[in-house]
């Protein structure tokens, strides 16, 4: 008897070991439920709330002030406000719980929500990925949302096909009323989900293969380069080639014919042949070709859309142009003119047929308006400093710097919703106030100052409007100038307000001559402003007029709507009744 209920008692020993090591086990190689955090969007509360009965508050491993504790974690917004004046405790959880649930457990809300998502989804130009796979995973979601309320979505197919194909572009539209299997019964969603899977699918796999065949061709020109040329052709060259995200842009780029030089199935920055050329052979053939000096491609003589430059010197040119663009400029004597604005008479012929010109010329001389800039140390969030170009204007009332400089810098702003106001009454929308630590870049004083600056996307355009040769004066290289570079076109990054000028400005002052500018002492060095003549070919300045006309195509309305008798009595009603002044204002007559 003492042996059989020992057995017995070993068995029982066994089975429970066996059960409490299964479940510790269990404890700890199940991962852990994240629960998002719940906003009070009513989409987001049937998923919140299942997350958290399972984890929080169905565990009774849980006290019900741990619980609270979790809850209060987990929501934010609305939500958190209707519960953030109960205190953690297990009573008041129950509480919390029934008032969540009571605000979010509404169907109809849910239902609204969910449905005024599917309605907002944006309307598409161009055919993208990412939109039709938008509307694709909306659909979806939606339908399957609405569904676990309990309603019966059988029969919505048809109208809910016809609200989504509002939302389509016009070619992706097309091609789904041509995959349409019978287009004289009822449209059916399944079959409508089946054709944008199948078209995001094929955008994916087409723009795959092509960067597959890219990469090939770049592998393929770079095994075997030419050191007898010197040939140092890298995939980094190609970087300057234009790339944007319009469907058009691209469709040209796909269409692009074979290379000129060579005939081969290649770009041209991909042609080893065009490689070998000589420094200044590859730069004429660029000019035969009329092709931009930058993506080494013609754009028809629009604005060419690479962000892309140089990786030798950051110049407006392609880096297999860089040695050709470097003689030139040397025997220019340091001339760096933009590409749109060089003295070479074919380029300048071929771009003046795409816009209106104006061209100054008063004897070889070109006159310029010099404004007063200065180059600035701006401290980093990391104490280090970046060296910015500054504008000085007395006109302006506050100090601004862009958001690309912003950016670089990475200090701490703060919000700002003001808007700004410049010439014509112009207004722009500030995007924040930071404070600046600024010194000055001069190796002889070092003037300290601080500013608040306000946060622009852009201020001006480049300064001066275009570069050319350094002033020749004995007097001017004996003095430290705020900006030694005065003469180069480039971006202005800050822009130092009138305090600041009646802060940096010393009385040291001299005027050349009539033709020069007035060289004037600050605390950062000696600025220049005032006009300057200068002996250039001509200057060209371009209004692209096919620029002009996408953006009126862009915008026209191309939908003629035939008035109805109400629509056409209204406009004359409104043009009996109204009158527009000379001073701008409006005269409307009483409502009597």
């Amino acid at each position: 008897m003492y042996l059989k209920q020992e057995s017995i008692y070993n068995a029982a020993i066994k089975a429970i070991n066996k059960k409490m090591s299964s479940i510790s086990h269990r404890e700890h190689t199940t991962p852990k439920i994240e629960i998002p955090t719940f906003g009070g969007s009513y989409h987001q509360w049937t998923s919140f709330k299942d997350l958290f009965t399972e984890a929080v508050h169905s565990n009774p491993s849980l006290s019900g002030a741990q619980k609270m504790q979790f809850l209060k974690s987990k929501v934010k917004g609305e939500a958190e406000r209707l519960i953030q004046h109960l205190p953690i405790s297990s009573d008041n959880y129950i509480i919390s719980w029934d008032i969540l649930s009571h605000r979010y457990d509404n169907k109809r809300m849910i239902f609204t929500s969910h449905i005024n998502i599917l309605l907002n989804i944006p309307i598409s130009q161009q055919s993208s990925i990412n939109h039709i796979k938008r509307i694709h995973d909306t659909a979806l979601e939606t339908m399957n949302a609405i569904q676990n309320l309990g309603v019966d979505v059988t029969s919505w197919g048809p109208l809910i096909v016809h609200l989504l194909c509002q939302k389509l572009d016009s070619d992706t539209f097309s091609e789904y009323n041509a995959a349409i299997k019978q287009p004289r019964e009822l449209l059916e969603l399944n079959e409508f989900l089946a054709f944008l899977e199948g078209k995001f699918t094929s955008m994916e796999a087409s723009r795959r293969k092509q960067e597959i065949n890219h990469q090939k061709s770049f592998s393929s020109s770079n095994n075997k380069p030419s050191e007898s040329k010197n040939y140092h052709f890298k995939q980094s060259y190609s970087s300057n080639k234009a790339i944007s995200q319009s469907p058009s842009y691209r469709k040209l780029q796909n269409n692009r014919p074979n290379c000129p030089v060579c005939n081969d199935a290649h770009a041209i920055f991909n042609c080893k042949q065009f490689a070998d050329f000589s420094p200044m052979k590859k730069k004429q053939c660029v000019a035969n070709l009329n092709y931009c000096q930058n993506c080494l491609y013609d754009h028809k003589g629009k604005e060419c859309l690479s962000k892309k430059r140089c990786i030798e010197c950051n110049g407006f040119h392609n880096t297999l142009l860089h040695d050709s663009n470097s003689k030139e400029l040397s025997k220019q004597g340091g001339n760096l003119m933009p590409s749109t604005q060089q003295s070479n008479s074919r380029f300048n012929q071929e771009r003046v047929n795409h816009g209106n010109t104006h061209v100054t010329q008063e004897n070889n001389m070109m006159q310029e308006t010099l404004l007063s800039t200065a180059l600035l140390k701006v401290q980093k969030v990391d104490g280090t400093y970046l060296i910015l170009r500054a504008l000085i204007d007395q006109g302006s009332q506050m100090s601004l710097i862009t958001e690309n400089a912003a950016q670089q810098l990475g200090l701490k702003r703060s919000r700002c919703d003001g808007i700004i106001t410049g010439i014509g009454q112009t207004e722009n929308s500030c995007r924040g106030i930071m404070n600046l630590n600024c010194m000055s870049n001069s190796r002889i004083k070092r003037y300290q100052f601080n500013i608040d600056a306000y946060i622009m996307n852009n201020l001006t355009k480049y300064l001066p409007s275009y570069s050319f040769p350094k002033i020749v004066c004995t007097f001017l290289d004996n003095l430290e100038l705020a900006d030694p570079d005065y003469n180069i076109s480039r971006p202005i990054d800050i822009l130092l307000g009138a305090d600041v000028y009646s802060n940096i400005i010393l009385t040291g002052m001299c005027r050349l001559s009539e033709s020069l500018p007035l060289v004037q002492e600050t605390q950062l060095g000696w600025i220049l402003c005032g006009n300057i003549k200068t002996k250039l070919m001509c200057n060209v300045v371009q209004f692209d007029l096919d620029r002009v006309q996408q953006f009126w195509e862009i915008e026209n309305v191309t939908e003629e709507k035939s008035l109805s008798s109400e629509d056409q009595e209204c406009i004359q009603y409104y043009k009996a009744t109204t009158h527009r002044l000379d001073d701008g204002k409006y005269q409307v007559r009483l409502p009597l």
